[in-house]
């Protein structure tokens, strides 16, 4: 067997693990998924193929599994990981990117929320320090004027 042969091969088993993992929408790595659209992108003709017979695949997998209602259960604790998004989040839904990290546990939340109160009233304590050292040395100044 040539060396270009097993190259080959080796090239080919590349592109099919890659557009395999694009069509079950396993393919999430940048680089992956831009060397994928680059090879969509250059036109070649034996990727189109297989791209096609794999997505003729997948639809006719999709289309040939029974529909079946989920369990109460499962909408119940999505909605609640909704939640939990929003929560985590600041009330509003995280982008897509963010979906993929780990939910802060309820301790981390309230340690969050402990440390932004720490901060506020440290900032409110050092502004009254502030203010009373202001205050202290303008009486101070007022009696020296007294006295002159």
């Amino acid at each position: 067997m040539s060396e270009e042969h097993i190259h080959t091969d080796a090239a080919h088993e590349h592109l099919e693990e890659l557009t395999t993992a694009y069509v079950l929408g396993a393919l999430h790595d940048e680089d992956g998924l831009r060397e994928f659209e680059t090879l969509v992108e250059s036109g070649d003709p034996a990727l189109a193929k297989s791209l096609e017979h794999m997505l003729e695949a997948s639809v006719a997998l999709a289309v040939a599994a029974p529909q079946i209602a989920p369990p109460l259960s499962a909408r119940t604790a999505l909605l609640s990981s909704v939640e939990k998004l929003k929560t985590a989040s600041g009330g509003k839904m995280p982008r897509t990117d963010e979906l993929r990290k780990p939910l802060p546990s309820e301790d981390a939340l309230r340690l969050k929320k402990r440390t932004r109160i720490f901060i506020g009233t440290s900032v409110v304590a050092g502004l009254l320090i502030c203010l009373l050292l202001a205050l202290n040395v303008s009486s101070r100044l007022n009696s020296i004027a007294l006295t002159i």
